[in-house]
């Protein structure tokens, strides 16, 4: 179970990384299993394809940022520059658990393509983006 919870946790970083420096289109499964390590099989076995693999890349950034923002709620009854620090350490913990996730949301945001307007279209993040990573 460890190692199925590592060879995931390996293809979700490279997944991002790659994503995020190729785009959606240019990224190819082999990339994404050279960079984690793994065999391309495992990605297949454990995503499907890469639509999906990337879909639940995209469900992995909605899920982190869910959970800042749900962690900074009532940040409005406090004072601007506490409000600011607490943004600025979400953020951090943010970059912290993925250093790629930063950069794989801006990619969503400016590349057009029928996959990535159909994930937003799921899940609008302009907002999110807007206001966490602004």
């Amino acid at each position: 179970m460890r190692n199925e919870e590592e060879s995931k946790r390996k293809i979700i970083d490279a997944g991002l990384k790659c994503f995020a420096a190729s785009g959606y289109q240019k990224t190819s499964i082999e990339e994404v299993a050279r960079d984690a390590g793994v065999s391309k099989a495992l990605i297949f076995h454990y995503f499907g394809t890469k639509t999906k693999l990337y879909k639940d890349l995209f469900d992995y950034f909605i899920g982190v940022v869910t959970e800042e923002l749900a962690r900074a709620k009532g940040l409005d009854d406090i004072d601007f520059f506490a409000r600011l620090k607490a943004q600025t350490e979400a953020k951090l913990r943010i970059m912290t658990r993925n250093p790629s996730l930063l950069n794989f949301a801006l990619r969503i945001m400016r590349t057009p393509d029928k996959v990535i307007a159909e994930l937003l279209e799921k899940h609008p993040v302009d907002g999110i983006l807007i206001d966490y990573f602004g």
